[in-house]
């Protein structure tokens, strides 16, 4: 439907008005069927103007009483809830003063690492990465000139959720947003933090990167280690019941979790990782169907040493990683033993 204008609007109503209450036109001369459309239709074939004012008279000529509908404007769906009457300064200003007023926080640096899962530091450069980026951003409300949520808030209340795993509204009462609101930041955190660190971070090893980790390893005892090879299981404490009766998240203690597969270095950071395997898979599952190992099939060149080395008397080219004894006796694994005393 054509949004007209008052004008066009009143002539189309004059015309149904002068035609009857009870008019309706013909079959052969409603909208495009009529043959003055078609002749006009041919003969403005390219002018966008012609075809414009072509549409606007044939809503004039040919349109019926009930053809126009009528939308209200402005305020809210009937029945909606009023919006919650929230302090987003005092929020701020409560959160400053509890973990980011220096010496004078009401919780230390061991509490603030455990409640955001992080170092200060690392949340510094993640936080000044986010700031100023979509939604966070504090701005006034252009109708009330209050000033809305502050950038912190989001960001804390985002960490909550991935930190915690918690109810999308369990944050509202301290931090002070809506569960939608919540929600929205937190996918919009995630979105632009892998934005801002995937080029960094998501990345194997440079060859420059190698060198310095084979250095490292090689002082420490091990000449031709890259990194440390293992998975983890993480508990899934929300996992849906019809996914826990199937019983294929369930590892060996009955715990319903989901498996993490990591490549990491003596400074723990990851190389390469592959998360959400099922909690009833072991390290030898997860390893046959691991994107990691299917990259490095794919690109051989990630395991190749800057140059050869000797363990036990034999030449390598490529490194290799460090596993426990239940991973399989390939190239690239060096498995760990115990070691006695004496022996």
């Amino acid at each position: 439907m054509l949004r007209l204008s008052q004008r066009a609007a009143r002539r189309a109503a004059l015309c149904r008005h002068s035609a009857g209450p009870t008019h309706r036109s013909p079959p052969s001369l409603r909208r495009s069927d009529s043959p003055w459309h078609a002749d006009r239709r041919l003969s403005s074939k390219m002018d966008p103007l012609a075809v414009a004012s072509d549409l606007v008279l044939e809503d004039l000529l040919f349109s019926d009483a009930d053809d126009t509908i009528v939308r209200p404007w402005g305020g809210s769906p009937k029945g909606r809830r009023p919006n919650k009457k929230r302090d987003f300064v005092g929020a701020y200003h409560r959160l400053h003063r509890m973990y980011f007023d220096a010496d004078a926080s009401t919780y230390d640096e061991k509490d603030f690492e455990r409640r955001y899962r992080m170092p200060r530091d690392v949340f510094n450069v993640i936080y000044g990465a986010v700031e100023g980026e979509g939604r966070f951003v504090w701005k006034r409300n252009p109708v009330t000139k209050e000033m809305q949520i502050h950038p912190l808030n989001r960001v804390t209340a985002a960490l909550r959720i991935l930190g915690y795993g918690t109810p999308g509204d369990k944050e509202d009462e301290f931090i002070e947003m809506g569960e939608s609101t919540i929600l929205d930041a937190t996918k919009e955190f995630c979105q632009i933090v892998v934005d801002k660190f995937a080029d960094e971070y998501l990345r194997p090893p440079t060859m420059e990167e190698k060198a310095r980790l084979l250095k490292l390893n090689k002082a420490r005892g091990f000449p031709g280690m890259l990194a440390s090879w293992d998975t983890s299981h993480f508990e899934w404490k929300n996992c849906p019941t019809c996914i826990i009766y199937q019983g294929q998240h369930r590892n060996r203690k009955g715990q319903t979790t989901l498996v993490l597969e990591t490549v990491v270095d003596y400074d723990l950071r990851c190389w390469w990782a592959f998360f959400g395997t099922p909690g009833s898979c072991n390290d030898i599952n997860v390893l046959d169907r691991s994107p990691t190992v299917a990259d490095f099939l794919r690109n051989e060149d990630t395991l190749k040493a800057p140059k050869p080395y000797s363990i036990n008397g034999t030449i390598r080219d490529w490194v290799y990683f460090n596993t426990d004894s239940i991973y399989p006796s390939w190239s690239i694994f060096a498995q760990s033993y115990p070691y006695g005393g004496g022996n």
